[in-house]
Formats: structure tokens, sequence, C-alpha cells
């Protein structure tokens, strides 16, 4: 789970702003919260 939020954010990051939730509902076979979520406790355990 952190690891795809990892990678979840390094593909927003690198995607146009705007591009990235059209993407997830296109490509990635979640849902758009399920990315939010997965980015979030990404970066939480990037904090500790």
């Amino acid at each position: 789970m952190i690891e795809l939020g990892r990678e979840l954010l390094a593909i927003k990051k690198r995607l146009p702003t705007g591009h990235f939730q059209p993407w997830i509902n296109e490509k990635s076979g979640i849902s758009y919260h399920a990315a939010l979520r997965f980015m979030r406790a990404a970066k939480e355990a990037d904090r500790q």
C-alpha cells in the first residue's frame, strides 16, 4: 500500500495539472478516493 502510494505520488508529479484524476479513472483500475488514501498513507509513512 505504501509503495503504491509512492508510485502514485510520482505519477501525479509527472502529469500536467488537472490530468491526474482522469489518469486514475482511465488507467489505474482503482478509484480516485482509494488513490488519495494510498498517497496519504505514503506521505505519513515517509514523515516517520
